[in-house]
């Protein structure tokens, strides 16, 4: 082959360094970046050093423990808009997940909550095993940032004001209680862009969005 054949071929071949891929969390071959968005990773700070990420319930039974708003009774209904912690309500309101929506939404569930989840914390098999798993709970009823773990139509976030339980379907962001409406809304609008999904593209190139991939 000749010297300018060789320069024609050329062409066809990338060249990268594995540094330009050690920014990248999990060392993803995303060999298409500019290096540009490759540096973002190494200048800028993950999601997850500014905000909290977090499932939530794993109820172990959603047909037992779960319902759409228009079934259940409005006087055993906890509102989010009302005392979230009266003791004679059994369901409230609830984020699972749902399909792609940005910015609100995919509302339609309640939970069986009733007496600080007593039924879902006891919820066990034949052999006494724990089926449920209701983990982190101290960001239950909080203002929050949402997404579907789970969704073929792409990743989009969605506002869920206070009064709202999760589940593992419908993991959720949580800022610092001490930032302003001003910065959830910007995290709302970051989340949704282009660039938020650019990056998802190779840090999760498929229809799972899991806690790790939105942390980094």
């Amino acid at each position: 082959m000749s010297h300018e054949q060789s320069k024609d071929m050329s062409q066809y071949f990338y060249r990268a360094s594995v540094a330009d891929f050690q920014q990248i969390p999990g060392g993803a071959i995303a060999y298409w970046l500019s290096s540009d968005m490759r540096n973002i990773f190494g200048s800028c700070p993950s999601l997850s050093d500014a905000c909290v990420i977090r499932e939530g319930i794993n109820t172990g039974d959603n047909d037992q423990f779960l319902r759409k708003w228009q079934e259940v009774s409005l006087q055993k209904f906890s509102h989010p808009t009302n005392d979230i912690t009266r003791s004679d309500r059994k369901w409230f309101a609830h984020r699972k997940g749902g399909e792609f929506r940005k910015w609100f939404g995919n509302n339609q569930y309640v939970v069986n909550w009733e007496n600080d989840g007593e039924e879902i914390k006891n919820f066990k098999d034949e052999k006494g095993k724990l089926r449920s798993r209701p983990q982190n709970t101290d960001f239950y009823f909080k203002e929050a940032i949402t997404w579907s773990k789970v969704t073929i139509g792409g990743f989009s976030v969605r506002y869920i004001p206070n009064g709202f339980l999760f589940d593992v379907a419908g993991c959720s962001i949580f800022l610092d209680e001490n930032e302003t409406e001003k910065e959830i809304y910007y995290y709302l609008g970051l989340l949704n862009s282009k660039v938020t999904r650019r990056i998802l593209q190779f840090l999760s190139p498929t229809v799972n969005y899991e806690v790790g991939h939105i942390s980094n």
